[in-house]
């Protein structure tokens, strides 16, 4: 197993095919000054292990938590297994080894099966590349060839540094436009509200430890925006991204922002009867695709 790291003049990020994909490192370059943004990416990156609290995960073929594990689809009720509590959470594909498909200084494509307990057979692919100062990733999910049309979604889990240099906080401001009731077990009521933390995402926040763990429905092409006394960076995503997960962990040492394509607990809402919840399906002939592009300057 090895890491790879794509370059250009304006930084460098670094991924391993081995530990599910994930993005270990993303070094943006302003001023001259490289300046590392996700928290673990300094140091001895092991090729084979994303280790908790570090880096960005790619979540699929689902993104964020799926109540009781039971996916429901057009063909019935499928049970996938829970490993958070009441939940099956973050997809399946973060800790297997995906396979390289093609690879260029300031880009990488990589590709891997479903797999059961996942109950339909299909295909993921994720390229990350470098383009100017930014770095976009791209996510596609294809079913197989005489494969029942199934619901699905995938998103990305970075854990950003609070500091980048230790001088100052990161804050956030995201363009969202309402936020889902979760009850105590982070399981979405099926209502949106728009609590005083909306107004504040608007403004830009410096978050505090422990303070949320929210979903957010984003305004359609609109931008969410971390902000560091040395760097900022601008996250702005396709169509089919149309979630915003924000948590901060109480430790302190990170502040994940994840774009994503649906609510948490998307599938069960919307076999509810429940509206815009993000959620998408992949059909043969008609595979999910969408990209997050993360601007620096």
């Amino acid at each position: 197993m090895e890491n790879i790291t794509i370059r250009n003049e304006f930084g460098q990020a670094t991924v391993s095919p081995g530990a599910g994909a994930a993005l270990r490192s993303v070094r943006a370059k302003t001023g001259g000054v490289e300046h590392e943004l996700l928290y673990g990416g300094d140091g001895v990156l092991d090729p084979s292990k994303l280790p908790q609290g570090t880096g960005s995960f790619i979540m699929a073929p689902w993104p964020n938590r799926i109540r009781d594990g039971r996916l429901v689809a057009k063909d019935g009720e499928h049970t996938l297994p829970m490993n958070s509590g009441v939940h099956a959470i973050h997809g399946l594909l973060r800790e297997r080894e995906w396979k390289v498909v093609e690879k260029t200084p300031t880009s990488v494509s990589l590709r891997i099966a479903l797999e059961k307990p996942w109950p339909y057979a299909g295909v993921v692919t994720s390229t990350t590349a470098l383009d100017g100062p930014a770095l976009q990733q791209t996510m596609t999910i294809e079913a197989a060839p005489g494969e029942r049309e199934f619901p699905t979604g995938f998103g990305w889990h970075p854990w950003f540094k609070r500091t980048v240099k230790g001088t100052g906080q990161v804050s956030l401001q995201a363009d969202v436009d309402v936020m889902w009731e979760l009850d105590a077990a982070i399981t979405p009521t099926g209502r949106v509200l728009t609590p005083a933390i909306i107004s504040q995402l608007h403004r830009g926040a410096e978050l505090a430890a422990g303070s949320i763990d929210g979903c957010f429905r984003m305004r359609p092409g609109r931008k969410a925006v971390l902000k560091w006394p040395e760097v900022t960076l601008a996250m702005v995503s396709s169509p089919e991204v149309s979630h915003l997960m924000v948590y901060t962990p109480k430790d302190g040492t990170a502040l994940c922002v994840e774009p994503q394509t649906s609510a948490v607990n998307a599938f069960q809402l919307a076999a509810q009867g429940i509206q815009n919840t993000g959620t998408a399906s992949a059909a043969p002939d008609r595979p999910l695709s969408g990209w997050t592009r993360w601007s620096w300057g």
